[in-house]
């Protein structure tokens, strides 16, 4: 059964406010892995779950996340991605079929949410999932997608 675990990547001045903590150590203590310096920090911690913000004021359309996940199971096992639809927006995941060789082997995934596709009606949140499925276990990760509209 996979499982994502975090792997921080912390640049405490930047992003943290934690006092009394100035060293790796202190952070390996905490974080329970050991601590790097990261020279592009990210705000992207391999959590679970996906938010994707859209603005109505920007060209962006396309926001892609990567996470690392972790066979727990036991041997050999294959895993097989869907995800429910929002509407709006187009999702897929790379590659759609996740094979674990043996126990704690570790795999990575690239899922693609393209859009929106916005008219003013439209709903400015929207929540759905992905799910990983070998037909024993199924690993959900929630997706919240979002446009921020600005006024002036």
């Amino acid at each position: 059964q996979p499982r994502v675990k975090k792997t921080p990547c912390i640049d405490v001045d930047q992003h943290y406010s934690v006092p009394n903590i100035h060293t790796g150590t202190e952070i390996t203590v905490i974080t329970g892995t050991y601590y790097n310096d990261c020279s592009r920090p990210s705000l992207d911690l391999n959590y679970p779950s996906f938010i994707a913000f859209f603005s109505s004021n920007s060209s962006r359309t396309v926001q892609e996340f990567q996470r690392t996940v972790t066979n727990v199971g036991e041997g050999p096992a294959s895993y097989a991605a869907n995800f429910t639809s929002l509407e709006g927006y187009r999702v897929s995941v790379t590659p759609e079929l996740l094979v674990f060789k043996e126990k704690y082997e570790k795999l990575s995934y690239t899922l693609r949410i393209e859009g929106p596709r916005t008219k003013k009606e439209e709903k400015e949140v929207d929540f759905g999932h992905l799910t990983w499925t070998n037909g024993k276990y199924v690993v959900r990760s929630p997706i919240v997608v979002t446009i921020l509209r600005f006024h002036m």
